[in-house]
């Protein structure tokens, strides 16, 4: 099946938009095919602000409006306990809120960026999206996360090559995180000089990182830097080293 197969099977849809590359190469292809697409982005505590400036680019781009929830998941005990399915139930929480704003605006179809090559094994979130019976439009075409960039490129799209950040929220040690009994808040930082280190998930009361002390260490080739001990940081990307240069702005709401 193509997508163009699934828009005419689903003309009038909502979408669960982050501003990455998945949902934003389904946002296009929704407006592309001439459906009726309402793109919602969530703005919660793992949710970058720089994220939210792209989808609004995107969605201004696309002439598509874009509706902004605001969702409080650490409100829920469970996730702040950072099970090793701790994904699965802020994903509940998070689609329990797109569905219910969508089918109050007239969208009875809720879709999501969920690709060919996610692995359900390692993502327990996809649980609670067919629990919510939320459609997946690129796993159900069978496009890969390659296929997604080659397509995006092709199209134009700026997040063609935007990397996973909430990869970075799934890598938290939990045993760090656990320590102090609850979050007393879970940061994103981003700086001139942090977004081209690493995107790091830091709940404040368990110090679950160095960050905030800036010790750095040299990653290879190029200067990659990582904060030292942070079990969240990884090497950037291209995109993440160029978005550094415009970027700063801390991530807390």
């Amino acid at each position: 099946m193509e997508l163009s197969d699934f828009f005419a099977q689903h003309p009038k849809a909502a979408l669960a938009f982050s501003g990455g590359a998945d949902s934003a190469f389904v946002l296009y292809s929704a407006a592309a095919c001439g459906a009726d697409i309402m793109p919602y982005f969530v703005r919660s505590q793992f949710q970058p602000a720089f994220e939210r400036a792209d989808a609004r680019r995107l969605a201004a781009a696309l002439g598509v409006p874009l509706r902004e929830l605001e969702v409080d998941v650490l409100c829920e005990d469970t996730i702040i306990a950072n099970p090793a399915d701790r994904c699965y139930f802020c994903k509940r929480r998070i689609f329990g809120a797109i569905c219910t704003a969508a089918a109050a605006d007239g969208y009875p179809v809720v879709l999501d960026g969920t690709n060919a090559s996610d692995d359900r094994g390692d993502r327990p979130g996809m649980r609670a999206l067919e629990q919510a019976h939320v459609l997946s439009p690129l796993r159900l075409c069978g496009l890969t996360k390659a296929e997604v960039r080659r397509r995006s490129k092709a199209a134009g799209l700026f997040t063609w090559d935007k990397p996973v950040l909430p990869r970075a929220c799934r890598r938290a040690s939990q045993s760090r995180l656990k320590s102090s009994g609850r979050w007393s808040g879970v940061r994103h930082f981003c700086s001139r000089s942090a977004l081209r280190t690493c995107v790091c998930v830091c709940a404040t009361g368990a110090r679950c990182c160095s960050f905030r002390r800036r010790s750095t260490r040299r990653y290879g080739r190029g200067g990659r830097r990582s904060p030292q001990g942070c079990p969240n940081a990884f090497p950037p990307s291209d995109w993440t080293r160029k978005r550094g240069r415009r970027a700063n702005e801390n991530f807390v709401y």
